[in-house]
């Protein structure tokens, strides 16, 4: 008998309990009786448990997940989805037995090594779809390595650049976001189990164990620590809230390139809708999908943060339930997120023509032209830039465009500025106002010069194939904890006296 002599009434049921059930036993059934298995082998192991008892505890455990969650019996007075399993393996196996379940564990401890399994699978599905995207990416640098369009900063034409300048800027960007996500993978995966309520057990349980067979890198060093923290839950939202707020900027950039005023790109009609009323629209909207999933991830990492910023350091419903509320939502739309913008790539087509002529029209190229001035003059970058400056006002005013600039105009515009008119070469102007020629001079480190970018991509690819071999890592080490149980050997002690015979093979 606990201290209470009453069930939480109708309230707290339908607000609390019932909501909490339905999600746990959606989510986290499996978990439940891994961590169980775990523990009773880590208990037979140290000899608080005998090969019997153990053995019993886990056929009542296999037993009740091959019957699945559907099958388990809910009672009221049963308060979460933990109560509920103990009491199915105590309806198999009598109190006596389904009760030495629970020795040197509290649910705070299971709630927390149940959310951080939950966390790392997760954040382990995130890294995969990211490094699906840098592939995408990447094959969309490779495939447009020479093809130029106009940079644009406030959304006007600036310099010239290339495709694959600008698929390596998201590929930098995406990298970023990848070790992020990593390193709170890594950080979320330490192991709580065996911390107990909060101040661990007088029973000598072997943490060490438990951690390894369920694929954890180790256990947390402080039980207290163990059952409050949730950090790791603000951190993976933090990340992903930075990464969707990447791609978002990048499908708006998308989403401006495909209108008709820009003509840029045009997305397949299977990624694109139509207009109940305009019959002529292909309205691209994954992008406008990606654009607002990042404010559903950056909502959910608030909720998480303020949920936790006034909870006691240790367990509490704020911290074990609330905090993670909106948690699993906010990650599930980052995967949306990151799933659509790559299918998005991988349904798209470019106007490269149509890219590149932009480029020789819209004065993006006429920034080489003051720099031209500076290496063949003996002047100042701040003065030839008054010059180029004056030159694009005079063109602009005539109806020219960039491409109809000549060595003429740059002498007209010149003496109207320093008084004496320049005597540049034509060939100079040609190379400078050619949006190819522009582009492939720019080989300083970062540029887009064929050259450089191929350069960028080599990095990227090797560091690409690096972060996989790391979430390679743990996902072998997750497999390995499961094999470890699976192949488990339980060697019989007597009673419940401590042996050093119990192995786990």
């Amino acid at each position: 008998m606990s201290r209470l002599d009453r069930i939480p009434d109708g309230v707290v049921h339908r607000l609390l309990i019932d909501p909490a059930m339905k999600r746990d036993l959606a989510s986290s059934f499996e978990y439940f009786i891994e961590v169980n298995k775990v523990h009773i082998a880590m208990l037979q192991r140290i000899g608080e448990l005998d090969a019997r008892t153990a053995s019993d505890l886990n056929t009542a455990n296999d037993d009740i997940l091959g019957e699945g969650a559907q099958a388990l019996p809910f009672d009221p007075k049963h308060e979460d989805l933990y109560f509920t399993i103990e009491a199915a393996v105590i309806a198999k196996v009598g109190p006596e037995i389904g009760g030495s379940m629970h020795t040197g564990r509290s649910r705070n401890d299971i709630l927390a090594t149940i959310a951080r399994m939950r966390m790392r699978e997760e954040l382990i599905e995130v890294l995969e779809l990211v490094n699906r995207l840098r592939d995408t990416a990447l094959c969309l640098a490779d495939r447009h390595e020479r093809d130029v369009v106009s940079g644009y900063t406030h959304l006007q034409a600036a310099e010239p650049i290339t495709l694959a300048h600008y698929f390596a800027a998201l590929l930098e960007a995406i990298q970023r976001d990848h070790q992020r996500i990593f390193a709170t993978a890594e950080r979320a995966n330490r192991c709580p189990l065996g911390s107990g309520a909060m101040a661990s057990t007088t029973f000598p349980l072997d943490r060490d164990f438990s951690a390894e067979a369920l694929g954890f890198d180790g256990p947390m060093d402080n039980s207290l620590d163990g059952v409050a923290s949730r950090d790791y839950a603000i951190e993976a939202l933090g990340a992903l809230a930075i990464l969707t707020n990447n791609l978002s900027r990048f499908a708006a950039d998308l989403q401006v390139w495909a209108t008709a005023e820009f003509g840029y790109l045009e997305v397949d009609a299977d990624i694109a809708v139509t207009s109940s009323i305009m019959p002529q629209k292909k309205n691209p909207v994954t992008l406008e999908h990606i654009k607002a999933k990042a404010a559903h991830v950056e909502a959910a990492w608030i909720s998480s943060l303020t949920a936790l910023k006034s909870a006691p350091y240790s367990h509490s419903r704020e911290s074990s339930v609330e905090s993670l509320s909106w948690v699993w939502k906010g990650i599930a739309e980052a995967k949306a997120s990151i799933e659509l913008f790559t299918h998005t790539l991988d349904h798209m087509s470019f106007d490269t023509e149509l890219m590149r002529r932009r480029a020789s029209m819209n004065f993006s190229c006429v920034t080489e032209l003051a720099n031209g001035i500076v290496r063949d003059q003996d002047l100042s970058f701040r003065t030839a830039h008054h010059i180029i400056g004056t030159l694009v006002k005079d063109t602009l005013a005539a109806g020219r465009t960039s491409e109809s600039i000549t060595a003429e105009d740059i002498a007209a515009a010149s003496e109207n500025v320093v008084g004496y008119r320049l005597h540049v070469s034509e060939d100079m102007v040609v190379k400078a106002l050619d949006p190819d020629q522009n582009a492939q001079a720019r080989v300083t480190r970062g540029g887009p010069a064929t050259k450089e970018t191929g350069r960028q991509r080599r990095v990227e690819k090797d560091v690409l194939a690096r972060d996989r071999a790391s979430v390679a890592r743990l996902i072998k080490q997750r497999k390995e904890g499961q094999a470890m149980m699976k192949h488990r050997k339980l060697i019989p002690t007597e009673g419940r006296q401590r042996s050093d015979r119990a192995t786990i093979g």
